[in-house]
């Protein structure tokens, strides 16, 4: 997958930028399943307490099972983690 798209959804993620992602995917569907070492776009936005993100992840498909990234945990443990460092809970 391009570096340069990948960098981008991570950046609308950290910024919380929902209508970004949403233009994203919609030209780039790929993104939906799309890993990195970090795991999916749905393990950033979960670790990163970004809600509706998550949400809107979750509702369009994103697999909440998905065990990846360097860590090869889900998208649950990236969340608790992310309680971690004073980002809110999300238990998808």
């Amino acid at each position: 997958m391009n570096e340069e798209l990948i960098n981008e959804m991570r950046d609308a993620i950290f910024a919380d930028d929902l209508e970004h992602i949403k233009n994203l995917i919609e030209k780039n569907k790929n993104l939906i399943n799309a890993v990195t070492d970090f795991g999916s776009f749905l393990h950033d936005a979960a670790g990163n307490g970004k809600y509706g993100i998550v949400k809107y992840f979750i509702d369009n498909g994103f697999d909440v099972n998905l065990k990846a990234g360097f860590l090869n945990a889900k998208c649950t443990n990236r969340s608790c983690f992310g309680r971690l460092h004073g980002h809110c809970c999300i238990i998808a």
